[in-house]
């Protein structure tokens, strides 16, 4: 069999927050690389927001930052890094908008805690401060990096009075796009500001030509919005059990849940694992 390049969405694909990586994906990943084919985390976390628990799954390589930064074999062979200033001014149009901030970075993921508990609903704080917990040393608040950041991306929620973010994306449009997260399929939980040109789309199609290998031999597997452009551009696509309905609507075929063991039977059915 030809060598194909997979690339593994991370939230609900390969990890629950909660209950961390199943055992069955990480030994389906492992059979994989030994069988000769590359493996690549694809997520729309900064770097910096990938826990240890996913880097030392056994990958020939990461995308994180939705394509906004790419690394094969440990070396970084990607990195779209905004400017001090543009990061500044989408700081700027994101609170002119009453959107609550989170700056990510490849080093370093900013939001200010007490603009979270001030301005977001409860359940919004929480999540957020998960990050923040499993970020770690890589966590600092904005205040007093404003004009300092160094990120690939932003990641807005808006306040709890409500937040307008096609008017910042608007404001933006020369620069970013935006990439819409829906909490129970209707009401936006989440929109990432993504730099324009880059997305898992592109991280698909730069990988596929970096390793000399065609886009026919590109699968992945995902669940969510920020999948899309990966599964319009790759060419076998794997949707879990519980992906988005337009997600479902393009893949190649369904798995099962993450934890019904997803990963384990979608690579079993592709005959690229026993």
């Amino acid at each position: 069999m030809k060598k194909k390049v997979c690339f593994f969405d991370a939230d609900r694909t390969l990890i629950d927050l909660r209950t961390g990586v199943p055992e069955s994906a990480r030994a389906a990943l492992q059979q994989l690389v030994d069988n000769g084919h590359e493996a690549f985390l694809c997520t729309g976390r900064c770097y910096a927001s990938v826990v240890p628990e996913l880097r030392n799954l056994p990958l020939t390589g990461i995308v994180a930052g939705c394509g906004a930064y790419i690394q094969y074999k440990g070396k970084t062979v990607l990195h779209k890094v905004m400017t001090a200033e543009l990061a500044k001014r989408v700081l700027d149009t994101a609170r002119a908008h009453d959107l609550v901030p989170i700056m990510e970075g490849t080093d370093y993921i900013y939001m200010d805690a007490d603009e979270i508990d001030t301005y977001l609903a409860e359940k919004d704080a929480k999540v957020l401060h998960m990050v923040q917990q499993q970020a770690g040393k890589a966590f600092l608040p904005i205040k007093g990096n404003e004009n300092n950041l160094q990120v690939v991306k932003c990641s807005c929620v808006a306040k709890k009075t409500g937040g307008d973010y096609e008017g910042a994306l608007k404001d933006l449009e020369d620069e970013f796009y935006g990439i819409y997260h829906y909490r129970d399929g209707k009401n936006i939980s989440t929109v990432e500001f993504m730099p324009n040109g880059y997305s898992k789309g592109s991280s698909v199609e730069f990988v596929c030509e970096k390793l000399g290998v065609d886009i026919e031999d590109s699968v992945c597997f995902g669940d969510s919005l920020n999948d899309l452009d990966m599964f319009k551009t790759a060419h076998t696509r794997v949707a879990m059990g519980d992906s988005y309905p337009q997600i479902k609507e393009l893949a190649s075929f369904v798995t099962d849940t993450l934890e019904e063991d997803g990963i384990q039977h979608g690579l079993q059915h592709l005959g690229l694992i026993s």
